[in-house]
């Protein structure tokens, strides 16, 4: 996000709207250079964009979830939400490919 999400979800007027943040090109190039670590380690990598972001658009709620505690980190709520599609995809091999 490039704004704190308990911040935004606290001021006055705020709603989903106003609380939606714009992807960020250093972050996606960040990630980049994560999984080009992890495959050159052997390690497993998955893709977890798409389990915040959507056409470029990235919303502080999913579903009934704030999805971030700040800027950067998962909430405990949404990272327990998500440990089964991590779970299943790390059983079924699911982790990106380069």
């Amino acid at each position: 996000l490039t704004f704190d999400p308990g911040r935004c979800l606290s001021e006055r007027d705020a709603t989903l709207k106003t609380c939606m943040s714009d992807g960020n090109a250093t972050s996606v190039r960040f990630a980049e250079s994560l999984r080009d670590g992890a495959l050159a380690a052997g390690a497993e990598f998955v893709k977890t964009g798409q389990w915040f972001c959507a056409e470029g658009k990235c919303p502080t709620v999913i579903g009934d979830y704030i999805a971030r505690r700040d800027r950067a980190h998962v909430s405990v709520s949404y990272a327990a939400y998500l440990t089964g599609e991590l779970e299943e995809r790390l059983r079924l091999g699911g982790g990106s490919q380069r």
